[in-house]
């Protein structure tokens, strides 16, 4: 299961995005689904992505999942859990350089300027979604 960590559901360009690469990753026959602090959906757009609350989530984990998130700030707690972590990056933070010195984190980036920094600054590669907010 992917679970996408968001921390809110305010109108904010970086949750749409986030719901768009859950359908997305749906639609592709790759499990997952939102996952906010108190389980409640966003409702200022449409999507079909299911939604979890954190602590279901948390019960729910397993190593073999995957968690990704977008919020630098949520690293320190994300990096404790027991999954496979994927940082997807949809701005620009320098604790984005932070995230990118793990070399457990897969990298993904919502554009290309913060994918060329990503790789520049890790030497790894980093893969670019492509999902702009529609």
């Amino acid at each position: 299961m992917n679970y996408y960590s968001i921390p809110g559901i305010g109108i904010f360009g970086g949750i749409k995005t986030a719901a768009q690469l859950v359908d997305l990753l749906n639609e592709c026959d790759a499990p997952s689904c939102l996952v906010t602090p108190n389980g409640d959906a966003p409702q200022w757009f449409t999507s079909k992505a299911p939604v979890m609350s954190e602590k279901d989530m948390n019960a729910r984990l397993r190593p073999e999942d995957s968690i990704i998130f977008s919020l630098p700030s949520n690293y320190p707690e994300i990096k404790k859990l027991p999954a496979k972590i994927i940082y997807h990056c949809q701005g620009h933070d320098t604790a984005m350089f932070q995230i990118a010195d793990d070399p457990d984190i897969l990298l993904l980036s919502a554009w290309n300027l913060a994918k060329q920094e990503l790789e520049s600054h890790s030497g790894r590669k980093c893969l670019d979604t492509g999902i702009a907010i529609s």
